[in-house]
């Protein structure tokens, strides 16, 4: 019976593998399942792998990711007054063919330009004036906008939430992030400060939406947690069901205990300190800009709810109470035998 469920196993497994794409993910999930065969190898083991639950929500359509702006409409007459300033430049590039289809980021850039320029430009007609500050305090108000247009609607958004790009890489300098990590803080502060109506390189700009859209670290971690989570529950469970005799505390667990050093504590538990460590730097801040940039659609909250690190129904509040499962899964086993954690954590180190 027990070979048999190995098999299935083995089947389920195959397909979950395709389902989640066959690239860097292969270590993590070779690392699992070499956790799980080799304790299934113990008589007294039998975990077994149960079907996944992938209640993920795609991302919601652009259409539910952007917000409607202002236009800015002047007549010919004015804007041709407009030139001895940068308000006709600004105007001008926004008016022009590439101006038309400019992505969201360079919109946000040509907000904050526009601001900039109203301010400094010396008008001398008072209709003129008053019509431009009017304009100029919508474009203000509306700044907050921009920059979540920028952030939520733009193709950087898109692969960066995508489930199509499989788990977080095991290697330590792919799973690192730290230029997403810059990125984000650096779009933080830019949000932060929109009230001073700051300038901003566009190579800049543009740079740190390149780094977002290369990492594609939302959607990794979101599978990567949900794989954990499978993976940790059912050791647990197989942990959990093993009746503990005096037989069991002699050979039996001094085998486990071996599992548990090379494929846990050298290798998964190593990878989910990175993931962790990652993680309580980037969520906070997607968790923030989301925070400040409301109202936005109810589709598009509850897609961005699945980072959230505080809400009980999240999968990072599953994947943390699956390792805490984890852990007390095994302490409470080695206790049934007078070995502590901290013993057998302790030894690994030495």
């Amino acid at each position: 019976m027990k070979q048999t469920n190995q098999i299935l196993n083995i089947i389920f497994y195959s397909s979950f593998v395709l389902l989640f794409g066959c690239s860097a993910q292969n270590a993590v999930e070779s690392s699992l399942e070499s956790y799980i065969n080799d304790l299934n190898r113990s008589v007294w083991v039998d975990i077994r792998i149960k079907e996944p639950s992938l209640d993920l929500l795609p991302i919601p359509s652009v259409r539910d990711r952007r917000f409607e702006l202002a236009q800015f409409d002047i007549g010919i007459l004015d804007f041709l007054s407009l030139q001895q300033c940068d308000v006709g430049a600004v105007v001008g590039h926004k008016n022009s063919i590439l101006g038309k289809v400019m992505p969201d980021s360079q919109r946000l850039l040509y907000e904050l330009n526009l601001i900039r320029a109203i301010d400094s430009c010396h008008i001398e007609s008072d209709s003129l004036r008053s019509e431009l500050f009017a304009a100029r305090n919508v474009k203000k108000s509306e700044l907050i906008k921009a920059f979540s247009n920028s952030l939520w609607a733009g193709r950087e958004s898109s692969a960066f939430f995508s489930l199509s790009n499989g788990l977080i890489s095991m290697s330590p300098d792919r799973s690192s992030f730290t230029l997403l990590q810059n990125s984000l803080n650096y779009l933080a502060g830019l949000m932060s400060n929109l009230h001073h109506v700051p300038k901003v390189s566009s190579n800049s700009l543009e740079g740190h939406f390149q780094n977002i859209y290369e990492s594609e670290y939302a959607g990794k971690l979101l599978l990567t947690l949900l794989m954990l989570t499978k993976k940790l529950n059912d050791v647990s469970e197989g942990l959990e069901s093993i009746h503990v005799s005096g037989e069991f505390c002699d050979k039996p667990i001094q085998f486990l205990k071996q599992q548990f050093k090379a494929h846990y504590l050298n290798k998964i538990q190593p990878y989910m300190a990175r993931v962790n460590s990652v993680a309580f730097r980037v969520l906070p801040v997607i968790n923030q800009f989301k925070a400040q940039t409301q109202p936005l659609t109810g589709s598009f909250n509850d897609f961005l709810a699945q980072w959230s690190m505080t809400s009980s129904s999240s999968k990072w509040k599953a994947y943390q109470e699956a390792s805490k499962r984890h852990a007390l899964s095994w302490n409470g086993l080695f206790q049934k035998c007078s070995v502590t954690l901290n013993q057998v954590i302790n030894k690994a180190e030495e």
